[in-house]
């Protein structure tokens, strides 16, 4: 347990310390009941939704705005399926992230003009 100060009030916290190739990482949680392997399974989901953010921002998706639900529908299908798409091809090329990935498209196959020639699209 560790307590932290915000301005003048005082909040108890459980802090679950992990060590991991060297690096000290450090989870917290405000509900004191939780036990340290849920604090871990929380933590690990709130990590793959902050990289899901990175992922779409660097594939550039984060715009997007409909007044229609249905094709508001198909954007998130369509987003879903090219994020994950993007993940496959980082795991398969050995790459460490989308990033990576766009920088190996840019350099290995000229970026959107080459794969537009790949693919045979005007």
């Amino acid at each position: 347990m560790a307590e932290l100060t915000l301005g003048d009030q005082v909040i108890t916290i459980k802090l679950l310390i992990l060590v991991y190739k060297d690096n000290r990482l450090n989870l917290y949680a405000t509900d004191l009941n939780l036990s340290d392997e849920e604090i871990d399974a929380t933590w690990k989901i709130r990590w793959e939704i902050e990289k899901l953010h990175r992922d779409v921002k660097t594939l550039g998706m984060q715009d997007s705005s409909f007044l229609k639900r249905k094709r508001l529908q198909g954007y998130l299908l369509l987003f879903v399926m090219v994020v994950n798409a993007a993940r496959d091809l980082v795991t398969s090329l050995n790459l460490k992230s989308v990033e990576e990935l766009l920088r190996f498209v840019e350099i290995r196959l000229g970026g959107a003009l080459g794969l537009m020639k790949i693919f045979k699209l005007r």
